[in-house]
């Protein structure tokens, strides 16, 4: 899944500008009405921040490079 499309941003380690967009697209996912858009809407958003907490040094992940 191509997360920062999930979450309607550019790829950035910004965690507030991942955790505004987030919230924002969760207004319109609700956990009980939509379960599996949430839990992708989450996953996005986790992998996300496992992104942008990453060191300089070590790099990103193939997968998560453009």
């Amino acid at each position: 899944m191509e997360f920062w499309v999930a979450l309607g941003i550019e790829q950035t380690k910004d965690e507030e500008a991942i955790t505004a967009a987030y919230r924002e697209k969760l207004q319109l996912v609700h956990p009980e009405e939509h379960p599996e858009e949430f839990m992708q809407l989450r996953a996005a958003y986790d992998e996300a921040l496992r992104y942008a907490r990453q060191s300089d040094e070590e790099g990103a992940p193939a997968e998560l490079t453009p």
